[in-house]
């Protein structure tokens, strides 16, 4: 984590913002210059924010000028919450008091030693305690050696030699040090070893010592009042310090518990953090959780003097905004599985906390559903592994928020299914995720086993009765799959139209993910965000802009025998949008000097797309997300107001379909309408897929894919010396992938087209206007179909099967705009119907029977109406 300490550069950097103090209201910022949109620009657009609010109108919750933030339900759930397991909160001046009290560590001590989790839990910290801080020769142990001595100079160098970098960033994780302290302090506590902890309480005293004298320098500065900004540089990213007083206050002297709780009022009293000063409905992102940490560590001096108990009550309001404006009551969020899982964990600790003191936000239903909804539609049909769209898109559900939920729920078969099949359960070998440390010890839980003695079988989520799709209107998502078994067919779908400022979402609206047969096909980005990684189609290696715009969803089609989707993503290659810092005046950025760490690629940025071309985003939803907010200068993140656009790469036309067609031998559907100008272009259709994926056969307009099989044909040409083996030969049985195109445009002589390939490349970050350039993936396989053409006309078909079934007949019909595709037992016929707006229309028929159809019927449908199909 951040520093113990103040960095001495940040000093000036906030003098300079005191002397331009009256550019606070960054009057100007939203000025219309260069924004030419006729004389239909909604007046909205020349808003301008008020002055920031005082710290005492933050904390109080007076936020004058603003107006009410729409309204989302509020709807709470007890049923199956287990009460009994929450916690006691002491009288004031007890401790440990924040999660639980004292009378609570017999029941803790006894769940840590008679579960597995609790077991894996104790084995991880010791492990961590002895490769740290009780390692001699390591930089932490002296750094710790030092604090027990009352050495601040030496401990301050011996924390570089440990990896602290005081030149880091806000923000920038890693204090080893303060981690293992808090460790030793829960181990001590947890094996009744009195000795050990007063040992970590006082060098823990030392460490408050130290970091008090930096916050007597930080709360001198502007903007002191701001934690966020200011005092959590001096600090650490989470609540270690107070936890670190919370678990080690019982072993103090009386001197160094008055010290230690000095510095926590001098760190809390009158300040607020990250989201408390935000429009409720913008608390929708991941680092509202880790704002949370704030009033947690507030409560470590509960009810002592000097205790602002506004802070805690604002952190509450915060994390109630935060689960019900960044999901759905379906459990889906604004963020990937991964991201929003890891918000939602450190939002945890402080729910448990206003659990036990009579607050219960534990039993709310979006939270609840985040688990027994999202993470069974999101996880692969044999379990394991999560597909969800954006940064982390490829991570499991946090660890400790899946312990902590199964722990309070501990009748849900849902959430048992889930955690039963986390990575950490699975695989014990694997390093325990501890993202609160203080939550995980609360929380053990296993996953249930039954008289067998094996884990509790839910037949791959087959008997919760779950229907075989399910449709997100609000997040633009959709599943689809043929049934609740390993082998099951499986098409996410996702279009966000949700996007309301720049995220951790990718330039890939309409991409697919494609599982079936106990294997996936097409995948997700970990945090690949650039659309040459990605499932989309790219033209003259160009794709959708990033930060991505959003999507506009079309058509929802839901049958027995198919799930189809149509959605316009020609925005999303037209215009693109910018974090603020990127795109403010030379004055407006040298206002806020916290942000100086962007200062080189805003520049490199500015000089491809100047200033000029930058202008308020005028859509709709985007205006009503901004319009009326402005008041009290909120800035999410200290960096983004309301979103600007540039223009990107404008295109006529930019239409997808895509389908799961059900039956004896299911199939997926592509169809897209895209096109950039008249010109020839190269069209290249993207499919990410498994690093384990080889290409069997490919011909003309066909590639069978499988995964990488050791076995090989001879050679049918031993003197061609470059075949040094022959062609895959899967088992039979092997889970195989045909991709079909039906149809993708190219020119009378393609001699200058690339051939249809299976690639393997490096992954890595290209893009240097924004931050982390350079950053490498790994390697990865992608699916390319090229397309030379004015208008490709991409019409493609994912046919999965096993090696050695029979593969169905394609006749393609160009002319009539038919395709048939026939099995022995199954004969569907496609026709295609070209639109007067530029879309494909479709209908499939099976048996002379139309089983689905997109007419274009419901073009340009709002999410409400969807909603009440």
């Amino acid at each position: 984590m951040k520093t113990p300490m103040h960095p001495p550069g940040y000093f000036w950097h906030f003098l300079a913002a005191a002397l331009r103090l009256g550019l606070a209201v960054f009057a100007g910022c939203f000025a219309l210059a260069g924004l030419a949109r006729g004389d239909n620009v909604d007046p909205r657009l020349s808003e301008q924010p008020t002055a920031p609010y005082t710290a005492d109108q933050i904390l109080n919750g007076d936020t004058p000028g603003r107006k009410a933030s729409p309204a989302v339900a509020d709807v709470y759930d007890e049923s199956g919450f287990a009460k009994e397991r929450l916690y006691h909160v002491p009288k004031s001046g007890v401790h440990p008091r924040i999660l639980f009290g004292p009378e609570d560590l017999p029941r803790i001590r006894e769940q840590l030693h008679g579960t597995a989790a609790g077991k894996r839990i104790l084995a991880t910290l010791k492990g961590r305690i002895a490769a740290t801080i009780d390692k001699p020769g390591t930089g932490d142990h002296e750094a710790y050696e030092a604090l027990l001595t009352g050495e601040p100079k030496k401990y301050k160098e011996a924390l570089i030699r440990a990896g602290w970098n005081p030149k880091a960033p806000p923000g920038a994780m890693g204090n080893s040090v303060l981690n293992g302290l808090l460790y030793k302090l829960i181990l001590s506590t947890v094996e009744n070893d009195p000795a050990s902890a007063r040992d970590a309480a006082k060098a823990a005293a030392t460490a408050a010592a130290i970091a008090e004298a930096d916050i007597d320098e930080a709360n001198k500065l502007p903007f002191s009042e701001d934690y966020w900004r200011v005092i959590r540089n001096c600090l650490t990213f989470d609540a270690t310090y107070g936890f670190l007083y919370d678990m080690g206050q019982p072993f103090m002297t009386p001197e160094q518990a008055a010290g230690f709780h000095r510095m926590l009022v001098k760190a809390t009293k009158g300040k607020y953090t990250l989201g408390m000063d935000l429009p409720h409905h913008w608390r929708n992102w991941n680092f509202m959780g880790m704002a949370e940490y704030f009033p947690v560590m507030a409560l470590a001096i509960e009810g002592e003097e000097g205790y602002d108990a506004r802070i805690f009550e604002r952190g509450k309001e915060v994390a109630r905004d935060y689960l019900n404006y960044s999901m759905t009551l379906n459990g889906i969020a604004k963020e990937a599985v991964g991201y929003h899982s890891g918000g939602t964990g450190h939002t945890t600790v402080l729910m448990l906390a206003a659990a036990n003191r009579g607050e219960n936000l534990l039993t709310n239903k979006r939270y609840r559903q985040f688990a027994e909804n999202w993470c069974l539609w999101a996880m692969q049909p044999w379990g394991g592994f999560w597909e969800s769209s954006g940064d982390l898109g490829t991570f499991p559900p946090n660890y400790t928020l899946l312990q902590a939920m199964a722990f309070f729920y501990p009748k849900s078969a849902k959430i048992d299914f889930i955690l039963q099949n986390h990575p950490f359960v699975r695989d014990e070998t694997m390093k325990l995720d501890l993202l609160s440390t203080v939550l995980a010890i609360a929380t053990p839980a296993d996953p249930k086993k039954g008289p067998d003695g094996k884990l509790v079988n839910y037949d791959f989520g087959k008997v919760f009765g779950m229907p075989n799709s399910l449709f997100e209107p609000e997040r633009g998502y959709s599943f689809a799959r043929t049934g609740w078994d390993k082998d099951a067919a499986t098409l996410q779908f996702v279009c966000r139209n949700d996007t309301r400022f720049p995220s951790h979402d990718f330039p890939d609206r309409g991409a697919f993910y494609f599982s079936a047969n106990g294997r996936a096909w097409s995948v997700p980005g970990m945090r690949e965000n650039e659309p040459k990684f990605l499932n989309t189609i790219t033209i003259d290696g160009r794709g959708q802009g990033y930060f991505p715009t959003p999507g506009q969803w079309l058509e929802r089609i839901e049958t027995q025998e198919a799930t189809f989707n149509a959605v316009d993503v020609s925005y999303c290659y037209s215009w693109r949008w910018s974090k603020s810092p990127f795109v403010m005046t030379d004055d407006e950025f040298k206002a806020h000097p916290w942000l100086a760490q962007y200062e080189e690629a805003r520049q490199r940025q500015l000089s491809r797309t100047p200033l000029k071309m930058w202008e308020l985003e005028p859509s709709p939803a985007v205006v009503d997300y901004y319009s009326g907010y402005l008041a009290g200068d909120p800035r999410m993140w200290d960096e983004d107001s309301w979103v600007k656009r540039a223009p990107h790469f404008p295109v006529k036309k930019a239409f997808r379909i895509a389908g799961l067609v059900r039956g004896a031998h299911p199939y997926a559907m592509i169809v897209d309408d895209i096109q950039k100008d008249d010109q020839e272009r190269l069209y290249e259709w993207r499919m990410s897929m498994p690093n384990d994926v080889e290409a069997v056969e490919i011909k003309a307009n066909e590639i069978v894919l499988a995964p990488i099989s050791e076995k090989r044909a001879k050679l049918s040409n031993p003197m061609a010396a470059y075949q040094n083996v022959g062609r895959p030969l899967p088992a039979p049985g092997t889970p195989m992938l045909l991709v079909h195109v039906v149809n993708a445009n190219q020119p009378d002589i393609p001699t200058f087209t690339p051939n249809l390939s299976l690639e393997t490349i490096e992954m890595i970050k290209t893009d240097d206007t924004h931050q982390f350039t350079g950053r490498d993936m790994g390697m990865a396989k992608r699916l390319v179909i090229p397309s030379r053409s004015a208008a490709p006309d991409y019409k493609i078909v994912l046919v999965p099967f096993r090696q050695g079934e029979a593969l169905p007949e394609f006749a393609w019909d160009k002319e009539k705009g038919v395709l048939a595709i026939k099995w022995k037992d199954q004969a569907d016929e496609c026709r295609f119907t070209p639109a007067a707006n530029g879309r494909t229309l479709l209908a499939i028929s099976r048996d002379g029977n139309e089983i689905v159809a997109v007419k274009g019927e419901d073009a340009l449908l709002a999410p409400e109406a969807l909603k009440a199909k």
